[in-house]
């Protein structure tokens, strides 16, 4: 005689049950429209908008095959939307990371695990390209281009659209967001703060890039506002044939209150080495909903004003009103 089954455990649930918070998915969908300006398609589009189009067709037809050209004008594709050639890195080094997640590359994988490509995470983390790399930008955009030889085979040319590789790019982006969460709420913050600041000084604007702002000032100078450098914004005016380094900003922009204290450590850092490079104010904008002036002021002694960009975010907040007039001052710009 077969025993009989036993009855299967009851599930004792909570009443209610309560999922953790979705604070992940919250910050990513947050930061998208940021992420998508830095390194997604509309990155890549608007960097092409800068470029001599007969330079970028020259490398084209210069790295890419021309079958593979063909190929791509035959779905009414620029063929740079899936190839990389180095004019483009060499305006906007974050496309590195374009490429990157459209292959299907975590930055684990491209950059770590005794990856001989380490150094070059600095492009799409930093938007700078060292000067000790840039010989070896044909080298990266060969290897991805044959790299994306294969891509387009395995999905078929005709399958090739915007949407799918926008689709592509995303879910390699979701699939390394743990580890790359820190990194994308760190560049998108660096992003609201430079179209803050860009709004601020717009009308002395004389050029403008994916990693600076240059301005002439009431005197007649040239400031430049370079961001994504360490650190993570800097203000620096050409005076005759020196220049000055006013202005250092360090951007913490995760919304977790539980560790902003360790990081305003890793700003303090980045101000000492800041302050030893002849810079003279240095400030720190954080994303928390509240911060401890007194505890944060031993972690980052240098610096000398915290910022709440949420704060920074709403114009018509005193907070907002104070950082446009101390910016315009060290730019040396007319105040309002």
């Amino acid at each position: 005689m077969a025993s009989a089954r036993k009855p299967p455990k009851p599930l004792n649930l909570p009443s209610p049950l309560v999922l953790p918070d979705p604070a992940g998915a919250i910050e990513f969908g947050a930061s998208l429209d940021a992420l998508r300006q830095l390194f997604l398609v509309q990155a890549l589009l608007a960097t092409v908008k800068t470029l001599d189009l007969n330079v970028l067709n020259a490398e084209l037809a210069q790295y890419v095959p021309a079958h593979r050209l063909q190929e791509m004008a035959g779905v009414g594709l620029r063929a740079e939307i899936v190839y990389p050639v180095p004019c483009l890195i060499e305006a906007n080094p974050r496309l590195i990371a374009y490429y990157r997640l459209l292959l299907g590359y975590s930055a684990k994988r491209l950059y770590r695990m005794n990856s001989p490509l380490g150094p070059f995470e600095t492009l799409e983390k930093k938007g700078v390209i060292n000067p000790r790399l840039r010989p070896h930008i044909p080298t990266i955009c060969s290897a991805m281009i044959a790299s994306a030889e294969k891509l387009v085979d395995g999905l078929g040319i005709q399958r090739i659209t915007r949407e799918l590789l926008d689709d592509l790019q995303l879910l390699t982006l979701g699939s390394q967001l743990q580890g790359a969460r820190n990194v994308a709420i760190g560049m998108a913050g660096m992003h609201a703060v430079r179209l803050i600041i860009e709004d601020i000084v717009a009308p002395y604007i004389t050029k403008s890039d994916a990693n600076s702002i240059v301005l002439t000032n009431s005197a007649g100078r040239t400031v430049t506002i370079r961001i994504g450098a360490d650190p993570d914004v800097r203000i620096e005016e050409k005076v005759g044939r020196n220049v000055k380094r006013t202005l250092s900003i360090e951007v913490k922009a995760g919304e977790d209150n539980s560790n902003i204290y360790n990081r305003l450590g890793e700003a303090e850092k980045s101000h000492n080495k800041a302050k030893k490079k002849g810079f003279t104010e240095f400030w720190t904008i954080v994303n928390t909903s509240n911060i401890d002036l007194v505890k944060a002021r031993v972690q980052t002694p240098t610096t000398n004003e915290f910022f709440l960009l949420r704060l920074l975010k709403d114009k018509s907040t005193p907070e907002y009103a104070d950082f446009r007039q101390r910016i315009e001052a060290l730019c040396g710009i007319p105040t309002t």
